[in-house]
């Protein structure tokens, strides 16, 4: 926590003047807990595991180090690489060459544990967007389009929280108590969990803009507001699809609604508020 407050800290400047208050904690925080579990981790084949993660780790290094030295200019590409190089490794279980892949079947995993954290981060995201709005509704508290198109967002919103909430996180917790191989099922879920980020961040971001400029015509806030939903619906259909069944199709069919309808505000061209105060 205390290097994820550093790391959080720096991100502000992190493609400026001050990038090592940036990766310097983030390294840290990935590195050392890897490197505690590779030692003293319960069960032989979870040290392995994460002696694989560090060598991993190892391999991205280089770039985030070199991204900090050099020029702010280049910088993106050498983080780029790092973040490449890290998500593989994470959406691949980190495999080593020349080392025999075991089977992750039978073994003792406290997948309860980590749904219950995937369900923490999903409140939190959703919580974030509630404040967004909340700031928004704030800074235009006497327009009616206003809150009426906040009040809609904040439905959505409870739609949205519904969808996992009810009768699919029943579904998940019994297929994973389930399953021969629940570290399959939570390694699924945690790499889909970054489709639902991306889902609610482009909420997040498409709502402020459209709700703070309600009166106007933003076309790009009205294509975020539609496609978030339906990256965090697709992202929640291909779960279920992998690994459960049922509930895939009615969120495949979201998507495709939501894909499907035109977006607010695409007949014209949106203009900043001070644009148009100067040309007036």
């Amino acid at each position: 926590m205390g290097l994820a407050l550093f790391m959080n800290a720096g991100t502000a400047n992190a493609f400026n003047d001050a990038p090592r208050l940036f990766t310097v904690p983030m390294m840290l925080a990935l590195a050392v807990p890897a490197t505690y579990a590779a030692v003293a981790a319960t069960t032989p084949h979870l040290r392995r595991h994460f002696r694989h993660v560090l060598l991993w780790m190892a391999a991205s290094a280089p770039f985030w180090i070199i991204g900090a030295i050099a020029g702010p200019e280049i910088r993106i590409w050498w983080w780029a690489g790092a973040a490449g190089i890290d998500l593989i490794g994470t959406w691949t279980a980190p495999p080593v060459p020349g080392n025999t892949r075991r089977g992750t079947q039978r073994l003792e995993f406290d997948a309860a544990h980590m749904l219950e954290r995937m369900r923490l981060f999903l409140i939190i995201l959703l919580g974030e967007t509630v404040l967004t709005l909340g700031r928004v509704i704030a800074d235009h508290p006497s327009e009616p389009a206003t809150l009426l198109t906040a009040l809609g967002v904040f439905l959505a919103l409870i739609c949205l929280w519904a969808v996992y909430f009810g009768r699919a996180e029943q579904l998940v917790v019994r297929r994973v108590s389930a399953s021969e191989d629940p570290i399959r099922s939570v390694h699924v879920g945690m790499n889909v969990i970054y489709g639902v980020v991306a889902g609610l961040v482009m909420l997040a971001a498409g709502s402020e803009t459209l709700i703070a400029h309600a009166q106007d015509r933003a076309g790009v806030s009205g294509v975020l507001l539609l496609a978030g939903p339906a990256i965090y619906l697709l992202s929640q259909a291909i779960y279920f699809h992998l690994d459960s069944d049922g509930s895939s199709l009615p969120r495949y069919t979201g998507a495709a609604v939501l894909t499907a309808v035109p977006p607010p505000g695409t007949g014209s061209r949106y203009t900043p508020p001070s644009l148009c105060s100067s040309s007036s």
